[in-house]
C-alpha cells in the first residue's frame, strides 16, 4: 500500500510537470514516464491483491490448525485414559493369575550378629512358605559369603545391573543372596525370590515394606506366570529379582 501511495504521488509530480512543461520536446518523455509509472502501478495493485489472498489463505490454514491442534489434544487426553485403564486391566490381570498368600515380613530379627561374624536367616523364607516355624539359620560369614554380598552391593545394586552367580549346588548362592535382599531398605526396596525346582512348583517369595506374600505356580504354566511376574517389576519401584 505504501509503495503504491508513492507511486501515486510521483505520477502526481509528472502530470503537474507535463502541465507546465514549457519545452515540446521534453512532453513525450514525460508522457512515456507517466505510462510505466501507471504500468508500475498496476504490479503493485496485483501483487497487493496476491497478498491479500495469501494473508486469507493463511488465516484459513491457521483457523484448521488451531481445530486440529484441539483435535490432538483431545486424542492425546482420551490415549491416557485409555492407557491407564490398559494398566489397571493388565494389574487386575495379574492379581487374578495369582493365588497369593501374605503375612508379616518378620524380618527385624534377621541379619548380622555375633560382631558380623554370622547371618540369622529365616527358614521359612527359603523354603518359600509362610508358615514361620521359628526355625532359624545361623550363617557363618566366611570370605564367599562377604563376597557375593560385596559383588551384588557395588556390582549388581549400584549399576542396575544383571548378576550372574555360578558355582556348585549346595555352595550358598541362593542362601547368600536371599540374606542380601534381607538386609535392603525396605522403605526403598522390594524383593522378589523366584525358586525355580526342576521335578516341583516353582515357588516365590516377595517382600514389599513389612509384607511378605508368597504363592506357587505348577511347571505347565511357568512360562506364562513368569512373564507376568517380570511386568510386574515396571512399576517404577525400586525392586530387585
Amino acid at each position: 500500500v505504501d509503495e503504491i501511495k508513492g507511486v501515486d504521488q510521483v505520477m502526481a509530480d509528472v502530470e503537474q510537470e507535463i502541465s507546465q512543461a514549457q519545452d515540446p520536446n521534453m512532453k513525450p518523455v514525460l508522457i512515456m514516464k507517466q505510462t510505466k509509472l501507471e504500468g508500475e502501478k498496476q504490479q503493485l495493485a496485483a501483487r497487493e491483491k496476491r497478498l491479500r489472498g495469501d494473508k486469507k489463505q493463511l488465516g484459513v490454514r491457521e483457523r484448521q490448525l488451531r481445530v486440529k491442534e484441539r483435535q490432538l489434544r483431545d486424542d492425546k487426553a482420551k490415549l491416557r485414559d485409555k492407557e491407564a485403564k490398559l494398566r489397571e486391566e493388565m494389574k487386575e490381570k495379574k492379581q487374578a493369575a495369582f493365588t497369593w498368600t501374605e503375612s508379616e515380613a518378620r524380618l527385624d530379627g534377621m541379619g548380622f550378629c555375633k560382631e558380623e561374624k554370622y547371618f540369622r536367616l529365616d527358614c521359612s523364607y527359603l523354603r518359600g512358605t509362610n508358615v514361620n516355624s521359628g526355625e532359624q539359620l545361623l550363617l557363618y560369614c566366611r570370605k564367599a559369603f562377604l563376597e557375593q554380598f560385596r559383588f551384588l552391593r557395588e556390582q549388581v545394586l549400584e549399576h542396575g545391573a544383571l548378576g550372574w552367580i555360578q558355582g556348585s549346588p549346595g555352595t550358598g548362592k541362593t542362601t547368600t543372596t536371599l540374606s542380601f535382599c534381607m538386609k535392603l531398605d525396605r522403605n526403598e526396596w522390594s524383593f522378589k525370590c523366584i525358586r525355580l525346582k526342576a521335578r516341583s512348583n516353582t515357588c516365590v517369595v516377595e517382600v514389599t515394606g513389612n509384607k511378605r506374600r508368597t504363592c506357587s505356580f505348577a511347571k505347565e504354566s511357568e512360562g506364562e506366570q513368569m512373564k507376568l511376574l517380570l511386568e510386574g517389576l515396571l512399576d517404577g519401584k525400586k525392586s530387585l529379582l
